[in-house]
């Protein structure tokens, strides 16, 4: 959706051949989310910071915040997260995903507390398969 609005995109990318049609109102920029010189550059002067990580969440939540924190955006008082982050889903296919998946996320957990520590307005999303009905909507 953001690719067919008129907002300007920068895309930090470890492999930008990974990314096949690039939207063209995206500047791509090569690097990895740890390197601070490379985040500084690409989080300063954004209005929002998209992160979609993968790996050493809480390290690269972390230097996150620490960029984003010096970025200069004044606080709009934004707090939103996702509670079954912390409480799990209900029932039985809560249950299910506990023993499935339960201990891989504790990374999350640990992104997300640092997330929440920082001070920054934030909003945490909830992948949809979590809800446990079979339906997609945003």
């Amino acid at each position: 959706m953001l690719a067919e609005a008129q907002v300007d995109l920068t895309l930090l990318l470890r492999d930008p051949s990974k990314l096949t049609d690039p939207p063209a109102n995206a500047r791509l920029v090569t690097g990895d989310a740890l390197d601070r010189d490379v985040l500084d550059a690409v989080v300063h002067g954004q209005d929002v910071v998209y992160a979609n990580s993968a790996g050493d969440l809480d390290e690269q939540a972390a230097r996150i915040v620490e960029v984003d924190a010096g970025n200069g955006r004044p606080p709009s008082g934004v707090r939103h997260r996702s509670g079954h982050l912390r409480r799990g889903v209900p029932g039985a296919f809560g249950a299910w995903n506990r023993d499935q998946i339960g201990p891989q996320l504790g990374p999350y957990r640990a992104a997300v507390d640092i997330i929440e520590k920082s001070g920054l307005d934030y909003t945490i999303l909830r992948p949809a398969w979590l809800t446990g009905t079979d339906e997609v909507s945003y």
